[in-house]
């Protein structure tokens, strides 16, 4: 649980950080957007190789029989 924090916490200052000097050159909306359109962007690309990191995890569990075939 304490390195999935540090992960997410971890990057979320340097978003923070980009986005407010994002904001600082252009505007607060525009910034934003930005963010938005990422976000959109990252969820679209995960969700594109799902199917991969199901069958990668699906062989983990298989070996560790957490499932079964």
């Amino acid at each position: 649980m304490s390195l999935y924090n540090m992960s997410v916490m971890g990057i979320m200052p340097f978003g923070n950080l980009f986005i407010g000097e994002l904001a600082s050159i252009t505007d607060a909306k525009t910034a934003l957007i930005f963010g938005a359109l990422c976000c959109v962007t990252s969820s679209i690309m995960f969700y594109k190789q799902l199917p991969k990191i199901e069958r990668l995890l699906s062989q983990i569990y298989i070996k560790q029989k957490i499932i079964l075939e």
